[in-house]
């Protein structure tokens, strides 16, 4: 954290621009292809020039198309990320604990799960924590001798770049 921006916070900004990003990539990729596979040779065979000519045409096609490939993945980021990042060593939710269920807000793909999971496990009295993108909530079991404050739990879904507010509790009204 740098200047008390969070990494949550910054890439949620950038999400917000996400689809102008992918718009002017595509529209430089079509430009890009067109250029390397259907402009018209600038190059006169006449001048002996085609031979370096056709070897950097080589090199910049392959270029574009492994560019092509970047953007694809990053366009594609948001949908397969949880597949690669895991649980990030967050405990799940023990069976039996009480538990406090919060809807969170802003969460934009399956990242952001793990920086609200790893925010939620710091907070002291949490034993586990289960955050769910699709369901846009987080369930939180804690040490029914030493709960932590609601108020903590909602810091540190703030702290991870988001909002939230209980959903329910189990038992009602056990944390403070």
């Amino acid at each position: 954290m740098a200047f008390g921006l969070s990494v949550g916070s910054v890439s949620t900004w950038f999400e917000q621009y996400r689809l102008i990003f992918l718009i002017v990539a595509g529209a430089l990729l079509s430009l890009g292809f067109y250029s390397a596979y259907f402009a018209g040779r600038r190059c006169d065979p006449a001048c002996g020039c085609d031979r370096r000519a056709s070897r950097m045409q080589r090199v910049s096609r392959i270029m574009l198309w492994i560019s092509a490939v970047f953007v694809i993945g990053f366009a594609a980021f948001p949908k397969y990320v949880g597949a690669f990042i895991g649980d990030n060593g967050a405990s799940a939710v023990a069976t039996g604990s009480d538990t406090v269920e919060f809807r969170i807000e802003g969460m934009t793909c399956e990242a952001c799960t793990v920086h609200v999971k790893s925010e939620l496990i710091k907070v002291p009295g949490v034993l586990g924590a289960t955050v769910s993108y699709s369901e846009g909530n987080a369930s939180i079991s804690f040490d029914s001798e030493d709960p932590p404050a609601t108020a903590d739990l909602i810091t540190a879904i703030e702290k991870a770049g988001y909002s939230g507010m209980v959903e329910s509790e189990n038992p009602p009204n056990h944390s403070p």
